[in-house]
């Protein structure tokens, strides 16, 4: 997969349409981490429970609870958990894998709305608002090391954000090429569609466009070698998402961007 479904990724973002299962927030996290998709309307299971039956903290003291048991105590069914779970989920799913898949994601459902229905009986009254969540950058672990920027560098001794350095103050990049330049300012200022870039930057003859990522990669090296190049990173972020191996090479970066722009709104 190249690109991450736009449908699927507006529905995933959503706030309003509700994502909900067992230990949801550490789906959403590996989401970000694999396509750096921001997952909006997550719903632990258990933390709606804990509003919706006063009867779950009773026996739970913990808002995680497995599926498997909440679906035994709200549904009053068997969840069958097999060898199938931990089958090669980035190879082409078998038939078997899409039903595990398909059971999981309609017994989540099936709990939430006799979560909701409950509640409602009860006199309760749910807002969505209250127990969901959304992932944050700033918390979500990569699991790899971030590389240094110019950024960085230059904003070490005037910014008043403290805190762990995640990059080596002595690392300088090389300066924004033409080429780097050039696709910023296609990207940028011009708002020029990625495909007509890869067709623009083409050089020395050559009759192929570029790949995506070359030209992808083109934006963010001269963001990272020019500090002063203004850009909105939520549209860094949507171009580098649209190729999939963009995502992985250059998240690093663009999380560790995320976790200081949240933190310096946050001042």
């Amino acid at each position: 997969m190249k690109r991450f479904p736009r449908k699927v990724l507006e529905v995933i973002e959503c706030p309003n349409i509700v994502k909900t299962g067992a230990n949801i927030k550490k789906d959403g996290e590996k989401l970000y981490r694999d396509f750096g998709i921001r997952t909006r309307g997550l719903v632990e299971l258990g933390a709606l429970a804990a509003k919706a039956d006063e009867k779950f903290k009773t026996v739970y003291k913990r808002e995680v609870v497995s599926l498997a048991k909440m679906v035994s105590a709200y549904l009053g069914k068997t969840l069958v958990k097999n060898s199938v779970r931990t089958s090669n989920w980035e190879a082409k799913l078998t038939s078997e894998m899409v039903d595990y898949t398909a059971n999981d994601c309609h017994c989540a459902v099936m709990v939430y709305n006799t979560l909701v229905e409950k509640a409602a009986e009860e006199g309760k009254r749910l807002d969505v608002s209250m127990y969901s969540c959304v992932i944050d950058p700033r918390t979500v672990k990569l699991g790899v090391e971030s590389r240094a920027t110019a950024w960085e560098t230059n904003s070490s001794s005037s910014s008043s954000v403290t805190g762990p350095p995640s990059f080596r103050n002595y690392c300088t990049p090389e300066p924004a090429s033409p080429q780097y330049l050039r696709a910023y300012k296609m990207w940028y200022e011009h708002k020029m569609p990625l495909d007509k870039m890869c067709f623009e930057l083409k050089t020395g003859g050559r009759t192929e466009p570029l790949k995506t990522s070359t030209v992808i990669s083109y934006v963010v090296g001269a963001l990272q070698g020019d500090a002063s190049l203004p850009f909105d990173l939520r549209e860094l972020r949507e171009l580098v998402q649209m190729e999939v191996g963009s995502w992985q090479r250059h998240r690093a970066w663009i999380h560790e961007r995320e976790r200081r722009t949240f933190t310096t709104s946050n001042i």
